[in-house]
């Protein structure tokens, strides 16, 4: 079994809890060091009256608790920035995902505008016919959607496909000149093709053309691109026969088959439920422009890149809401609507963190 070391993020680790202390303490400081001037008299003033209220500075000094708190969060990002930016370099080679090929060619947006979604399901090609027809598991068992993905994006595809394309044509062009026959039993060159000539020809022809076809198609479609997001996890792994190693790159595609996604869909029948609340869903997703609105602000790659860190961070910020959301509650009540306001967003985080957590999280072997 596979384990994470997170060797390089304990001084991060060690940085943002230092953070979040300093802060913390620092809002403490505000809170009771603010109470204590007011309360003390001067040693050369015995017969002051008395002071003023303390009140006033009780709920700023408290606020400046989940202030310290937001603070010490936002240097940790710009720290983690820092870390990643500087492992840029080596977290970007590599051929890209389908998702970063998709989005930087802009297919998803084209596919919507020429409207291939609404014609797929007009033609009988609905979500509810996939998954009666056990295309989901199909595909999982057999990896083929990070097969199609490895073709697809390979940069030496649309090479190899076009180099065996004009190989299969020369061949073609021999048999057809009656010259491999020839060149195969020594023989003259005969004008006429026989029967084996004309079979083999079909044979030889008809692979060149598709090779041919599917190398410029690739080539056309999804080269090109370069990797724009990391999708190595920063983590070691280890292995009693490997020792510690560098996992291998994780896209949202293979995430998906490894935690078993589409079986999952399939068998709790999650695409018909989900025709049983919006008429026709590719055409509706398509009509709302949401495949290019997903395209523009690139979720999918950013969501297939943060799976390999995890959504803890998601989760943490979350975290921290809440706790700023019941301490302004209690000590600052004039700020009562933000705190709301702040505790539902860090709930909505935190239970987003978990389910994306349990469900795109990479699955170790």
């Amino acid at each position: 079994m596979g384990i994470g070391c997170q060797l390089s993020q304990r001084k991060l680790l060690r940085a943002v809890l230092l953070g979040l202390v300093a802060s913390s303490t620092a809002g403490l400081g505000f809170t009771y060091g603010g109470r204590f001037m007011a309360t003390s008299r001067p040693l050369a003033q015995p017969h002051q009256s008395k002071p003023e209220s303390s009140s006033k500075n009780s709920p700023m000094g408290m606020m400046s608790l989940p202030i310290g708190l937001v603070t010490g969060m936002l240097a940790a990002a710009r720290l983690q920035k820092t870390r990643v930016g500087r492992r840029a370099g080596e977290d970007l080679n590599g051929p890209p995902s389908l998702i970063q090929v998709l989005e930087k060619k802009k297919l998803l947006s084209t596919a919507e505008n020429l409207g291939l979604l609404s014609a797929a399901e007009n033609a009988g090609l609905t979500v509810g016919a996939v998954e009666q027809s056990g295309l989901l598991m199909t595909a999982e068992q057999g990896n083929l959607l990070t097969k199609a993905e490895a073709l697809v994006t390979s940069p030496s595809t649309p090479t190899q496909l076009l180099a065996a394309s004009a190989f299969l044509g020369l061949l073609t062009y021999l048999d057809v000149s009656g010259q491999l026959a020839s060149l195969l039993t020594g023989l003259p060159v005969e004008e006429e093709l026989g029967l084996v000539e004309q079979i083999l020809a079909v044979l030889l022809g008809l692979p060149a053309v598709v090779f041919g076809v599917a190398g410029l198609a690739i080539a056309n479609l999804f080269g090109g691109v370069q990797r724009s997001k990391p999708l190595t996890s920063p983590n070691l792994e280890f292995d009693a026969a490997k020792g510690f190693y560098s996992p291998e790159d994780v896209t949202l595609l293979k995430t998906v088959e490894n935690n078993k996604l589409l079986s999952f869909a399939q068998k709790n029948r999650l695409l018909s439920l989900l025709g049983n609340f919006v008429d026709k869903p590719l055409t509706f997703a398509e009509q709302q422009g949401i495949l290019s609105k997903l395209e523009s602000l690139g979720l999918l790659s950013s969501l297939e890149s943060q799976s390999t860190k995890g959504f803890g961070q998601v989760g943490g910020i979350g975290l921290i809401l809440l706790v700023a959301a019941i301490t302004a509650n209690f000590f600052a009540s004039d700020f009562a609507v933000v705190a709301d306001l702040g505790g539902v967003i860090g709930l909505v985080l935190l239970a987003t963190s978990v389910v994306l957590g349990l469900s795109l999280t990479p699955a170790r072997s």
